[in-house]
């Protein structure tokens, strides 16, 4: 159980960290072009 929720919860951190990480990207982007 224990193992199953540490799981999600770092799914979750992957999946929030890359949303940040398309926004910076994009950000970039901007300030590039």
């Amino acid at each position: 159980m224990r193992c199953k929720k540490l799981m999600k919860v770092r799914i979750k951190e992957e999946g929030e960290n890359r949303i940040e990480n398309k926004r910076i990207m994009m950000g970039l982007d901007g300030i590039m072009y």
